[in-house]
């Protein structure tokens, strides 16, 4: 069942104490470029639209309460509670603590109100400034995160009533306040 065979003989040099040739390198790839940029995106849209301008009107508002729907009644009387709590959460925001912390009540510049320990603002813009173009457009709406973190500004013309090719813009900043 089982025999003797002889097969082929395979030479493999040792490596024992045989010296390697080795050369030193910082990387085993090109050198990589780094680049410093302000911008946190790289996308860009243009679009183009058209909107009415808002004309607010203060009218007295008298109801007949024998015209109301008694759900309606129910539903507000419902949400009131909520709406209250949600407007006393708003008036108490510490959205912009580090804004009015560091420039107190008179703004930029000193005087009354200003807290020189105040952790200085760091503004990191990400989208829209820098065009003299978009640098001289109107704030249309203003709009911030919950945390204050990031605060958006639509910018774009107002100053007529018709249809327009005019730009327009939004841009978004990233304030954070930072020590050092």
């Amino acid at each position: 069942m089982f025999s003797d065979e002889s097969q082929a003989v395979i030479d493999c040099p040792s490596a024992w104490r045989v010296e390697v040739k080795t050369k030193d390198r910082e990387t085993e790839t090109p050198a990589i470029t780094r680049y410093q940029r302000g911008l946190q995106t790289t996308r860009r849209k243009e679009v183009e639209c058209q909107t009415d301008s808002f004309m607010y009107v203060q009218e007295e508002l008298s109801v007949d309460s024998s015209e109301l729907d008694p759900e309606v009644i129910k539903a507000l009387r419902r949400l009131e509670p909520l709406m209250c709590r949600e407007l006393e959460r708003a008036s108490r925001s510490t959205a912009f603590s580090a804004l009015s912390g560091r420039y107190g009540a008179r703004g930029p510049g000193g005087g009354a109100g200003t807290n020189s320990d105040a952790a200085p603002l760091r503004l990191s813009v990400v989208a829209g400034a820098g065009s003299p173009e978009i640098d001289s457009m109107p704030v249309a709406a203003l709009s911030w995160s919950a945390t204050g973190a990031f605060v958006a500004a639509a910018l774009g013309r107002s100053d007529h009533q018709d249809w327009c090719l005019h730009r327009g813009a939004v841009c978004v900043w990233n304030a954070s306040s930072a020590r050092g």
